[in-house]
């Protein structure tokens, strides 16, 4: 087993990889199924090196897989844990935005 302190550096480069919103709209789109990195790049919207910096940075922390199909390359989520993780993740921004505009009064919930 890795030890503590090696475990958290290892767990916060997961937190940086994931830290960009590409990278999650990325993850968003896979949560669906497998998808060749031309749908990716059509669906971003963003040039083809940009995107293949994302998913080289998500294959490299763990969070993608990519396969050989033929000339394309097929990304998938490597853990099931990453759809929970993401999950989690927006749950908590949802409940953090509802308890901030409570705070806040029905006046002045548009600057949550």
């Amino acid at each position: 087993m890795a030890s503590s302190n090696a475990l958290l550096n290892e767990t916060s480069k997961l937190f940086k990889a994931l830290a960009q919103p590409d990278r999650l709209r990325i993850l968003q789109l896979l949560v669906k199924g497998e998808l060749c990195q031309c749908k990716l790049i059509e669906h971003l919207g963003k040039s083809q090196s940009t995107v293949s910096i994302h998913l080289r940075h998500l294959v490299e922390q763990g969070v993608l897989n990519v396969r050989e199909d033929g000339q394309r390359r097929m990304y998938s989520i490597a853990d099931p844990a990453v759809r929970e993780l993401l999950a989690s993740g927006q749950s908590i921004v949802t409940r953090t935005i509802l308890v901030k505009a409570a705070r806040l009064g029905p006046h002045r919930r548009d600057q949550v």
